[in-house]
C-alpha cells in the first residue's frame, strides 16, 4: 500500500502529479512568432508591391493593429510599431536581411497608450528599394511595445515576394505571377 502525504487533509501526490504535467509548458521559451496574446491583435490588410523610376521595388505592408489594454501593466501596450524589411538568402546560404523601416503609434515623442482603454489603428510601412533581380523574402515584424520588464510582444511573418504581383520597372523585369 502506498501512502501519500497530506496536507491540512489533502492529498499532495495528485498536485505533484499536475506540475510536472504542467512543468514543460509553464517553463517552455516563448517563440517569436507564437500567437499573440488575447489582449493584442493585428489583422493584416495586405501587401502591395510599387517599382520606382530607378528600377527598384518597395513594398509596402498594411494592418489594423489592436490593444485592449488592461488595467495591469502586463497586459498594456504602450505603443504599436509596425516594421518591414526584405531579406535574402546569400551564396552561403545566410540571411542577409536589410534595414527595417518602421512606423510607430503614437509617433515618437507622444504620451504612450493608456492602461484600461483600447486602442486600434491602421499601420502602413514601406521598405527600401531593391533590385528585382535578387530573390528576396519580406519580412514583416508586428511590435506591441510594452513597459519593462515585460517584454515586448513581437510577431513575424514572413513570405517570399515572388508571391506579390510587382509590376515590371523600366528595364521590363517584373516579379510574380499576380
Amino acid at each position: 500500500m502506498t501512502r501519500t502525504a497530506t496536507r491540512r487533509g489533502r492529498t499532495i501526490r495528485p498536485l505533484l502529479a499536475a506540475a510536472a504535467l504542467l512543468a514543460p509548458v509553464l517553463l517552455a521559451p516563448a517563440r517569436a512568432d507564437a500567437a499573440l496574446p488575447s489582449w493584442a491583435s493585428f489583422i493584416s490588410r495586405g501587401s502591395r508591391c510599387t517599382a520606382d523610376a530607378h528600377g527598384l521595388y518597395h513594398v509596402t505592408s498594411k494592418g489594423y493593429m489592436k490593444a485592449e489594454n488592461g488595467a495591469h501593466v502586463n497586459s498594456t501596450a504602450r505603443h504599436f510599431v509596425l516594421k518591414i524589411r526584405l531579406e535574402h538568402p546569400s551564396d552561403a546560404g545566410a540571411i542577409q536581411p536589410g534595414a527595417y523601416a518602421s512606423r510607430q503609434y503614437p509617433a515618437a515623442g507622444a504620451p504612450a497608450l493608456l492602461s484600461s482603454r483600447t486602442y486600434q489603428t491602421l499601420m502602413a510601412v514601406t521598405s527600401s528599394g531593391y533590385d528585382p533581380a535578387q530573390d528576396w523574402t519580406v519580412h514583416v515584424q508586428v511590435v506591441f511595445d510594452r513597459s519593462k520588464p515585460f517584454p515586448d510582444v513581437v510577431r513575424d511573418i514572413r513570405f517570399p515576394l515572388a508571391n506579390l504581383s510587382c509590376p515590371p520597372t523600366s528595364s521590363g523585369i517584373g516579379i510574380g505571377s499576380g
